[in-house]
C-alpha cells in the first residue's frame, strides 16, 4: 500500500515537471503585459502587427522591443525563426535572432499568449520604420514598468539594476 501512494507521489511530481514547459499558454497572470496590449488592440486599425525582438538577455532580465507594424523584413536568403502568437486576435510575431536565444527564452512568451501557427511569409515584406516602438523589460519574469528602471538597465546592460 505504502509503495503504490510512493509510486503515485511520484507520478504526478513527474507529471507536473514535464507539463510545466514552454507549451504553458497564459498560465502566469501578468496584468502589466496584458494592460499594454489591450491598449495597442485599441490602435489595431493603424498596424497590422506587433512584431517583438529581443534586445539584451542578461540573468534573470530580459529586455524585448515591441513595435507595430505594417511590412515584415524577410529575407528568403536567410533562414530567420519567428513564434507567432493571437492575443484577442491581435497578431504577435516574436522574431527569434539565433545570437540571443536559449531556451529560456525561445518560449518566453508562451506563457502569456497563445501560440499560433501562421506563415509569415504571406505579410506584406519591406523595411519600414517603426510606427511605434515600445521597450517590454522583465526581470525574474515580471514586467518592470518603471521607465527609470527600465532606462538605467538600458544603459547600464547588464550591470546590477536593483
Amino acid at each position: 500500500m505504502k509503495g503504490n501512494i510512493k509510486k503515485t507521489k511520484i507520478l504526478i511530481i513527474l507529471f507536473f515537471t514535464l507539463n510545466f514547459n514552454c507549451s504553458d499558454a497564459q498560465a502566469k497572470e501578468e496584468k502589466s503585459l496584458y494592460t499594454y496590449l489591450d491598449k495597442w488592440k485599441k490602435d489595431e486599425g493603424n498596424f497590422k502587427f506587433i512584431q517583438i525582438n529581443l534586445i539584451v538577455d542578461c540573468k534573470n532580465e530580459l529586455l524585448f522591443t515591441a513595435s507595430k507594424k505594417d511590412l515584415i523584413y524577410y529575407d528568403e536568403k536567410k533562414i530567420q525563426r519567428y513564434k507567432t502568437y493571437n492575443y484577442k486576435g491581435m497578431l504577435i510575431i516574436y522574431e527569434i535572432d539565433e545570437k540571443n536565444i536559449n531556451k529560456k527564452n525561445i518560449c518566453f512568451f508562451d506563457r502569456y499568449l497563445k501560440p499560433v501557427s501562421y506563415d509569415v511569409t504571406i505579410l506584406p515584406k519591406g523595411n519600414q520604420s517603426l510606427i511605434n516602438g515600445y521597450a517590454l523589460y522583465f526581470k525574474n519574469n515580471k514586467l518592470i514598468t518603471d521607465k527609470e528602471k527600465i532606462h538605467y538597465f538600458m544603459e547600464n546592460n547588464c550591470k546590477n539594476s536593483d
